[in-house]
């Protein structure tokens, strides 16, 4: 599953296929894929559904479906080091 953008993300899977995408670009310019970047690509994520103009509870789901997704993410990354 291939998502282009933040906004077309909505459940736990979009957000884990974002990640997967943006992992393999950084890979890609020789960047090390580690806790620091997932969380700061989460928190500018989490900043760009909130300026979204989506209403409130659909920021709030999409916001906790990023959380899931990306504690998961980040798990997977500990188990593989």
């Amino acid at each position: 599953m291939e998502v282009k953008c933040i906004r077309d993300c909505e459940g736990k899977q979009d957000f884990v296929a974002l990640f997967s995408e943006r992992e393999s670009k950084l890979k890609e310019e020789g960047v090390t894929w580690r806790a620091a970047i997932i969380h700061l690509l989460a928190t500018t994520w989490a900043e760009d559904i909130l300026n979204h103009r989506i209403d409130d509870a659909e920021k709030v789901c999409r916001l906790k479906n990023l959380m899931i997704a990306m504690n998961e993410v980040v798990q997977a990354t500990r188990k593989t080091r």
